[in-house]
């Protein structure tokens, strides 16, 4: 059961891990993209899947985040780059 603050959205513990899912068409750029945003942060990044025609590919980004404006701002700045399709 989830703990629900004044807003009814769930509490989040910070400091902790966020998931992040990158889709794009390249995962190696996808990558050096979390590579070179993330220099000196703590994270790990696996390879996900291939869409069926191979057209996309996804990544998985475990990002280890202090606050909620550490976590609202790797949002953005994936969502923002042009290599990048969608953030989940």
């Amino acid at each position: 059961m989830d703990i629900l603050d004044s807003d009814d959205r769930a509490c989040i513990q910070y400091p902790c891990t966020w998931h992040f899912k990158i889709i794009g068409r390249d995962c190696q750029q996808l990558e050096e993209l979390v590579t070179t945003l993330f220099a000196g942060e703590r994270y790990d990044v696996t390879f996900s899947r291939h869409s069926a025609k191979k057209t996309y590919c996804s990544i998985n980004l475990a990002l280890w985040v202090q606050n909620a404006s550490q976590r609202d701002q790797a949002f953005r700045s994936l969502k923002d780059d042009p290599q990048v399709v969608m953030v989940i």
